[in-house]
């Protein structure tokens, strides 16, 4: 199926499946937008026969003996599984789970269908895809398939029994998948029965334990002995209400080990900022999710660790960045803090974080190569969040913030700390230099806490949107005042310091 212009990067499907799908649909009085009213045998009339026998004729154009295994990518195959399955019995479903409101979004842009009917669809496909069957089913979950893909694609592979992925399937993958193709706005259209229905059967469904040891949001669907799904269903009739308050669970918020962070350990780990900071990362990280933009972190000036492990917390991924000179100190040309690699080891496994989620690398960056960056990227995927926190003179913050632009992926922030230090005038020369010489693709966003937040410019604005409406929400004794930054409008955020909420969870 070729590429169209709300999916430029393809579909990964075939037109003949597509195509034949429609046909059986229509066979059966529906369409894909309008699925039909079945009786629980309706593949075995002898109506369909013709269908069956074109049906076979389509495999068999598509099977090659050479491969290991056969999967086919349809979404109309939620509903017309029954038939496929007379003729090719499938292992397994796999199932790829999106947000509702992202979907009717889509659904609305692209067809012109109302929300609550688009809601509705998003119900029946999925429970056609979990509950109509009693094959074994596996969950992706959209928003970790964009935002951590090695790990979700690493255990996908484990649970169908296939070759673990190499380093050029997963740079293959990278290329592919584009965040900034995601055109969803959750703060939009809300206030649906049937989308609050579906939002209900959703968190459930990501309530679901992992299917491995690992972090990626690949579940496996529970059966019973007779083959039926334990819980939690996608049954999508409204009148059944003790199923609505099964599926009525509240996830646990993503930012609650940063809260537990910021009120207990922050403090035992030497370093300079402020928990305040968060006030400000929340409604990021909360635009990030909401694109689906996830990605390690990275530091360069890592110290022992007081914001890096905050910002581990915040993301919680693996093949995380940690660059400091450490025991180079020669290279501490400021004289800065002289980080110690074995205190911020010991300082992130108190903190309940795995060492081995980290790189440590002991570099002077204005020492690192192209290779050396091309390395952490291929091994990285793209930073989520950087932090520059290193040498502060001029060269070496044009330099940091440089290898941070290149490192960080379109929909990730960049921070500057001691912008506005008067203790390190470098920084801002630095920032000053850059911005008057070059036009970025990142771009000042807030300037907040001692630190610069750069953001990639596709995302500027629905990042400020966002931030401002967040604090009006939520911190009205915060001073949040706009003002333009090397021409991009941005806010000065000047926090409650002696507050103790730090988020607003």
């Amino acid at each position: 199926m070729t590429p169209q212009p709300d999916n430029p990067t393809g579909f990964w499907e075939s037109r003949a499946v597509a195509r034949f799908n429609e046909r059986l649909l229509e066979a059966v009085g529906g369409s894909w937008d309008r699925p039909p009213t079945t009786s629980p045998d309706w593949a075995a009339s002898p109506d369909l026969d013709e269908r069956r026998r074109e049906l076979v004729a389509l495999l068999a154009s598509v099977r090659s003996d050479a491969a290991g295994c056969h999967a086919v990518k349809d979404p109309r195959l939620a509903i017309t599984l029954p038939l496929w399955r007379q003729v090719a019995p499938p292992e397994m479903v796999i199932v790829a789970i999106r947000e509702p409101l992202a979907v009717c979004q889509s659904l609305h842009r692209r067809n012109g269908i109302p929300f609550e009917r688009g809601a509705e669809l998003w119900l029946r496909y999925v429970r056609g895809a979990i509950d109509d069957h009693e094959l074994p089913t596996v969950i992706v979950d959209y928003a970790d398939l964009m935002s951590r893909p090695r790990d979700v694609v690493r255990d996908l592979a484990s649970v169908l029994a296939l070759r673990q992925p190499d380093r050029a399937v997963y740079s293959t993958i990278g290329e592919f998948l584009d965040p900034s193709l995601n055109h969803a706005d959750p703060d939009g259209g809300v206030g649906s029965p049937m989308l609050d229905r579906a939002r209900a059967c959703f968190a459930a469904l990501r309530m679901m334990p992992v299917s491995t040891d690992g972090p990626a949001g690949v579940r496996m669907v529970s059966r019973d002995a007779g083959g039926h799904e334990v819980a939690p269903s996608a049954e999508s009739d409204t009148d059944s209400s003790r199923k609505e308050d099964e599926m009525s669970v509240t996830p646990t918020h993503p930012l609650e080990a940063v809260q537990e962070y910021l009120q207990g350990g922050f403090a035992q780990v030497d370093g300079w900022c402020v928990p305040q900071l968060w006030q400000s990362i929340q409604p990021i990280d909360e635009v990030q999710r909401r694109n689906g933009i996830g990605g390690p972190i990275a530091e360069i000036g890592v110290y022992h660790g007081k914001f890096f492990i905050g910002l581990l917390k915040t993301k919680q991924q693996v093949d995380n960045y940690a660059i400091d000179v450490f025991s180079m100190q020669r290279f501490n040309l400021d004289g800065a803090g002289a980080g110690n690699q074995e205190t911020l080891k010991a300082n992130i496994a108190l903190s309940d974080i795995s060492v081995g989620d980290v790189h440590f690398l002991e570099a002077d960056s204005m020492a690192l190569t192209s290779s050396d960056l091309q390395e952490i990227r291929a091994t990285s995927g793209g930073f989520s969040m950087f932090s520059v926190d290193g040498c502060h003179t001029v060269e070496h913050t044009i330099n940091d913030v440089r290898i941070a632009m290149d490192l960080t992926r379109p929909g990730g922030v960049i921070f500057v700390d001691d912008y506005y230090n008067a203790s390190w005038p470098g920084v801002q020369e630095g920032i000053c230099k850059l911005y008057l010489t070059d036009s970025p693709r990142f771009v000042p966003l807030i300037a907040t806490c001692n630190k610069l937040i750069l953001c990639h410019l596709s995302y500027h604005a629905e990042f400020l949107s966002h931030v401002k409406n967040f604090f009006k929400s939520n911190f009205d004794d915060t001073r949040v005042k706009p003002v333009r930054r090397f021409g991009y409008d941005t806010l000065t955020i000047v926090p409650n310091l002696q507050t103790g909420a730090f988020l607003a969870l």
